[in-house]
Formats: structure tokens, C-alpha cells, sequence
């Protein structure tokens, strides 16, 4: 059990004064493991799932990780990357040091795309994880799947990808354009030889 203890000094009532005034308390925590037994518990690691989402309008894939044993993992090191699967193509990647995670408890590990547009397509995570400097290692892969209507509506939110030219809409304008053109020349042959016919 992960607890802790919390103090803080009591103010007297004589600390108090008349008007508006700014008065700062601080506080310590001291954290608290607290173990049924003394028997050592090695710490172990799952890859539950990897998805895309989005954080502050930003896109990200996610992989959740989760601890499966009553232990703190101290330590945590994590090297991800994202590729094209069936390729060694990097698509995404990312590294975190110097983490720790809770007991029997997950969490999803962030790869930025980094400003760049999210595509459809198949892709392969490749992730390492090393805890307890180095004493414990994992590697895990796992494919996945980003759908065009995933890619779509993600990319469209997010702040930081730059939105390409809408090619449909200058497609419209060029037909429209073409079909106005068609009709003045149409317009101007017909004119021209009614004008031939009364000579």
C-alpha cells in the first residue's frame, strides 16, 4: 500500500490580523510503502492496447502499460518507436528516463507525431522498457491500425499540423470557371452567325 503522512504547522489565533493580508503555510509529505511481509516483489510489465489520441489538440499514439505486481517500479526507462510495419520506416519515437510507476496500476505512454499529419495505414510499436537501473527488461511489439477516419478527424483538431490546400474546392472553382468560359464562347458563336445570316 503507497500512502503518506502529511504535516503542517498550526497556526495560533494570535497569528491573526485585522484587514487583507497574504500569509504563507507550507506543508511537507512524507511518503509511506507499506508491505504485508518482507518477501521481495520483482516488478513485471504488460503492453495492454496502443491507439491514437490527442492531448491539447495535439496527436499522439498511446500504448497502455501496466505494472501487474504490488510494487513500485523505481527507475523506469522507456524507448518506443513507431514504424511502418513491415518496414524498419520510423515513423514516430520517443524516449522518457528517470520514471516511476505505481503498483498494480497502468498508465498510457505518449509518441508524439510532433506536428506532423497522421496517415492511414498499418504500423508496427517496437518499445523497450528497463527498470531498477537496468536489473529489469522488456520488449514488446504490437500492430496496429490508424483508419482514414481516425487519421481525419484528428488531424483536422490538431493545432500544431499544418493544413494542406483544399483540393476539392479548387477542382469546383476550375470546373465552374471552364463551364462559364464554354458558355460566353457558345454565347458568341451563336451571335456571330446570326450576324452572318442577316448580310
Amino acid at each position: 500500500m503507497l500512502g503518506g503522512v502529511r504535516i503542517q504547522k498550526v497556526q495560533s489565533d494570535s497569528s491573526k490580523s485585522k484587514g487583507v493580508s497574504i500569509k504563507n503555510q507550507f506543508a511537507y509529505v512524507i511518503g509511506l510503502q507499506l508491505h504485508s511481509n518482507e518477501d521481495y516483489v520483482a516488478p513485471d510489465m504488460k503492453l495492454l492496447k496502443v491507439k491514437t489520441n490527442q492531448y491539447n489538440a495535439r496527436n499522439y499514439v498511446n500504448a497502455t502499460l501496466e505494472n501487474t505486481k504490488p510494487t513500485i517500479m523505481h527507475n523506469l526507462n522507456v524507448n518506443a518507436k513507431v514504424n511502418t510495419k513491415g518496414t524498419k520506416d520510423k515513423v514516430m519515437t520517443v524516449k522518457k528516463n528517470d520514471m516511476s510507476m505505481a503498483p498494480n496500476s497502468n498508465f498510457d505512454f505518449p509518441i508524439s507525431a510532433n506536428g506532423k499529419a497522421l496517415k492511414a495505414g498499418k504500423y508496427t510499436l517496437d518499445l523497450t522498457a528497463t527498470a531498477e537501473k537496468g536489473r529489469y527488461h522488456w520488449h514488446f511489439t504490437k500492430d496496429f491500425v490508424i483508419t482514414d477516419k481516425q487519421a481525419s478527424k484528428l488531424n483536422k483538431s490538431a493545432v500544431d499540423v499544418k493544413q494542406g490546400p483544399n483540393y476539392f474546392v479548387w477542382i469546383i472553382v476550375a470546373i465552374i470557371i471552364v463551364l462559364i468560359l464554354l458558355g460566353i464562347i457558345i454565347y458568341l458563336n451563336q451571335k456571330n452567325q446570326k450576324n452572318r445570316r442577316r448580310h
